[in-house]
């Protein structure tokens, strides 16, 4: 462990690379008492011995600085499945422990990847049973946008086995992938853009954060896009016809949504932080695109006020460069998206203002779904 990896039996099989469905790995998380001197895999949040790894080599002379796309993994998201022991065989000590489907025996242990799956989509159900208006992409990108990478130390520094062809984009958050509280606040934007189009949307921040002690990292933004298409299935490089995605810009109006540039300006001089740019950058033709991609950044406090306690997110949309000219007018249409967005005000000092959800909710144009939803069932 990890060198398995590299064995071609360990890549992903049909369907699990298909780019609209949710892919799912497994953890060696079992729930129980963990021996990581007996078990194969080193610690409970590594991913399991039997779990797959991306089918794209991503060390191949295609990848290189200018059409790799950090974004482009599988599976998307890991979770329990339990693990096997030194003798590979046996599962009896970090199985996962199920109902048994033998009358003579109430429980028994398993593990696979058969297990982290329904344990995800669980989390999926949950979602939707708070908010069900919610399209399927938006649960898509609330369970990324609030999953987290475990820490693997050197254990994946070798370039030919590296993390997230394993991890993808990480564990979700079992309790903020569904609610927020006073100090983490998840919202969703739904909506459709055609291609060779842009629209921004603003997003105010309180004014009581320029009066709070805290300096530096003040605020952790997390953002995902996911949407679905249409797969052009006879292409590799095409099979991704899409490239929509997304960045956080400075407080400027959009004065055409038919041009990619930002208050007749190239989008790239008004970033709200130089470090953080489009979430991907589509320039070389023979980039594989990705329909999943998420950002992570903090703000200090003087970006905040710099920009009067607002700024954009931008969308915008392309066809990729390499599809036939004959199939553009099908992909020339309205296409669906979702975009998660997470903001967390960190504490100072150990305290937190608790004030951050209530007034993002007051100075935001936001609907409250699972309010909306009690509403209308005392309604009725």
């Amino acid at each position: 462990y990890p060198e398995h990896l590299l064995n071609e039996r360990a890549t992903l099989c049909i369907p699990a690379e298909s780019y609209n469905n949710i892919s799912v790995g497994a953890i060696a998380e079992n729930f129980e008492q963990f021996d990581r001197f007996i078990n194969i895999t080193p610690f409970r949040e590594f991913p399991s011995y039997y779990s797959r790894r991306f089918h794209l080599n991503k060390n191949h002379t295609f990848f290189n600085n200018y059409n790799n796309n950090v974004h482009l993994t599988k599976p998307d998201l890991i979770y329990a499945g339990g693990d096997y022991n030194i003798l590979i065989d046996d599962i009896s000590t970090a199985g996962i422990t199920i109902l048994s489907n033998n009358p003579a025996i109430a429980y028994t242990k398993s593990v696979g990847t058969s297990f982290s799956t329904p344990l995800i989509a669980n989390l999926a159900a949950k979602i939707i049973k708070n908010y069900p208006e919610l399209k399927s992409q938006s649960v898509k990108s609330l369970l990324i946008n609030n999953s987290y990478i475990p820490k693997f130390g050197d254990l994946f520094k070798s370039r030919e086995i590296r993390s997230e062809i394993v991890s993808g984009k990480g564990i979700p958050d079992s309790y903020y992938s569904i609610f927020s509280d006073e100090n983490n606040i998840s919202m969703i934007l739904e909506d459709s853009i055609l291609p060779k189009r842009i629209k921004s949307y603003p997003i105010h921040l309180p004014a009581y954060l320029l009066e709070v002690g805290r300096e530096q990292s003040l605020l952790e933004f997390s953002l995902t896009l996911c949407f679905s298409f249409d797969p052009e299935l006879n292409n590799q490089l095409t099979y991704c016809p899409l490239n929509i995605s997304f960045g956080v810009f400075k407080n400027l109006p959009l004065q055409s949504e038919s041009e990619l540039s930002l208050n007749g300006s190239k989008a790239e001089l008004l970033l709200l932080k130089q470090d953080v740019r489009w979430s991907e950058y589509y320039y070389w033709k023979n980039k594989l695109l990705s329909n999943t991609q998420k950002i992570s950044f903090t703000i200090p406090k003087r970006i905040i006020r710099r920009d009067d306690n607002t700024f954009k997110l931008a969308i915008k949309c392309q066809l990729h460069k390499l599809l036939p000219a004959y199939m553009e007018d099908k992909y020339n249409t309205n296409h669906n998206f979702s975009l998660a967005i997470s903001i967390k005000e960190n504490s100072y000092k150990g305290k937190h203002s608790n004030m951050l959800y209530n007034e993002m909710i007051a100075i935001n144009n936001l609907e409250v779904i699972n309010e909306l939803e009690a509403e209308i069932e005392l309604e009725n």
